[in-house]
């Protein structure tokens, strides 16, 4: 049974009845790629102080990554490889500008960031995939600004079995790029826009790969925010 109590200051309460979390069980298992998009996930009030805090406090190292590396790259070393083998470059969140220290957003995404590890939260990702997961903290947030972008990848490794992304980015648009590309094993696609507030779950295992496309020069100074991570296999 669901911690409502625990979940309702967080999460909308239409995504918490069993019907709901029924239709999503049945969703996730009848996609090709076992993917399920839920739409206006978090409570109105801490989504717009989540959006604040990626927006306005939060500080961002830009990482960029090779087919050929197993580890992250210098920019040098990225911008004189092949095209080809470029993988990603993007905006990881390192930290908090010093003079929003203790801000209300500040404060939401602390608040926010310990919910995500806590049992309701993980009970609540159980309910809506049918799937047993572990205990995680591996969570994280990224920002992607014009010509960003990370190209096809899976992400069944380190024994993870959920992944989740939360688009945070209000004024985001789809001509702004950024789309999230899902290729299940029979070949078909599904792209997901990072409209504000819609959450993607998908299975890790279900064998198939996504990418996320490069952002446009339409989107000027706008960026693609995010909140993701993954929930493991119980211990």
């Amino acid at each position: 049974m669901l911690d409502t109590d625990a979940l309702t200051p967080w999460i909308q309460p239409q995504h918490l009845s069993e019907d709901a979390l029924a239709g999503y069980r049945t969703a996730l298992e009848a996609h090709p790629a076992r993917m399920v998009v839920l739409h206006d996930v978090v409570a109105a009030a801490p989504a717009e102080r989540l959006a604040g805090f990626l927006a306005d406090d939060a500080e961002y190292t830009i990482e960029y990554g090779l087919y050929s590396q197993h580890e992250g790259v210098e920019p040098s070393a990225w911008e004189a490889a092949p095209v080809e083998d470029r993988f990603f470059r993007f905006g990881r969140l390192t930290g908090q500008r010093p003079e929003s220290m203790l801000s209300d957003t500040m404060l939401t995404y602390l608040q926010w960031r310990t919910f995500v590890t806590e049992p309701p939260f993980r009970a609540f990702f159980e309910s809506l995939t049918g799937l047993k997961l572990g205990a995680s903290d591996d969570f994280g947030c990224h920002e992607f600004r014009v010509g960003d972008f990370l190209l096809a990848h899976d992400d069944a490794n380190r024994d993870r079995r959920v992944a989740l992304v939360m688009y945070l980015t209000p004024s985001w648009r789809p001509e702004f790029g950024g789309a999230l590309a899902m290729e299940a094993t029979d070949g078909s696609v599904d792209r997901v826009e990072a409209l504000f507030n819609t959450m993607v779950v998908f299975d890790t295992l279900a064998g198939s790969s996504h990418h996320i496309e490069r952002i446009e020069d339409a989107a000027a100074d706008q960026a693609r925010r995010t909140f993701g991570g993954w929930f493991p296999n119980p211990s």
